[in-house]
């Protein structure tokens, strides 16, 4: 088979790329090794809304302006896009080459040659465990964010969520919400308050050409590599402060791992101040785009976010822990919740 184009992946990416193709008359296929929106069917939790809202998300069709869609919804509407595409589910590309005239990618169903492909496969759908739970006794449950879904899978016991990125920080709201005792072992990850100055930050970092900076646009460039920042999905914001005053216990980062005891660090704080200053250099970017335009806008508001956090819910520097690890009374088996680095490719 010859085609013009070949888009690999039928996710939101590749499904936007189609509509874009058939919209200029390009003739293509999309292939996807499973099912349209496979990671979003396969590797979200009971509720996982996205931290974009609706008006952000025109692939999804017409969504609720200010809502935050949850799994289902997305597949749902990526389901209603692909009928209208020519998607080819359950075709995965098992090798991809140059030839004379463009490209070949070989699938079980044969060759395919294409003058051009489009990639859009995504870079967070293999999860990626950190070597440190191979040493973690054999006792104690680990699941990854791709396979959590609810606090109800998991075993009676604390839960310690290792990460408090986007997913870490979601999940400890959602098992501390739950009932379960949950400590987070934390690290140096930036934050966006949910509303400055009257609108959603995200609105104003949109109108402001936040997104549209390219790398050599940046102070350091090397922020681009850097963890993406917990924006709290739902309409409300989403901190470390904010989980420990629910009652979640924040310890620093993983140094050690012995069985059923870990060792943490001492950077729980510098860690909450680590997202305050992004947080800050959030809304002094949001000021001065307020400065030199004009725009109408309100004063700035306190942080809700950034409030006290009780001493009781901050472990000690070079903290010891083996209460989430140990194995409770009567055979039992405490969950380790272990979401990694991330989920990459």
């Amino acid at each position: 088979m010859i085609k013009e184009c070949v888009v690999v992946g039928a996710g939101p990416a590749g499904l936007a790329t189609s509509r874009a193709l058939v919209e200029r008359g390009v003739d293509h296929i999309v292939l996807e090794q499973d099912e349209v929106g496979h990671s979003w069917r396969t590797q979200r939790w009971d509720s996982f809304r996205l931290n974009t809202p609706g008006w952000m998300n025109g692939v999804l069709g017409r969504p609720e302006r200010d809502g935050y869609a949850t799994a289902p919804e997305v597949v749902a509407a990526l389901d209603g896009l692909a009928a209208a595409l020519p998607v080819q589910q359950r075709t995965p590309v098992r090798s991809l080459d140059r030839d004379a005239n463009g490209y070949v990618l070989r699938t079980p169903d044969g060759d395919l040659r294409a003058s051009t492909v489009v990639l859009t496969t995504g870079n967070q759908n293999v999860p990626r465990v950190p070597a440190l739970a191979g040493r973690v006794a054999e006792d104690v449950q680990q699941w990854h964010a791709a396979e959590f879904r609810n606090s109800a899978q998991l075993p009676p016991g604390a839960v310690l969520v290792v990460g408090s990125a986007q997913s870490g920080c979601q999940i400890a709201e959602d098992l501390i919400a739950a009932g379960r005792q949950v400590y987070l072992a934390t690290s140096q990850v930036g934050r966006f308050p949910w509303h400055y100055r009257g609108r959603d930050v995200v609105e104003w970092l949109v109108e402001a050409g936040f997104y549209d900076q390219r790398p050599q646009d940046l102070e350091d460039p090397a922020m681009t590599r850097a963890t993406q920042p917990v924006v709290a999905s739902g309409g409300r914001s989403l901190s470390l402060q904010s989980l420990a005053r629910s009652g979640v216990m924040l310890l620093g980062r993983i140094v050690s791992v012995a069985g059923h005891a870990m060792t943490f660090d001492g950077s729980t704080e510098a860690n909450i101040a680590y997202g305050n200053r992004f947080a800050g250099r959030v809304c002094t970017f949001v000021d001065a785009f307020i400065s030199q335009t004009g725009v109408r806008a309100p004063p700035p508001e306190p942080d809700d976010s950034e409030g006290p956090v009780n001493r009781q819910t901050v472990a000690d520097p070079r903290s010891r822990r083996r209460g989430p690890l140990r194995s409770p009374g009567g055979g039992g088996r405490s969950p380790l919740l272990c979401l990694g680095p991330g989920a990459r490719a």
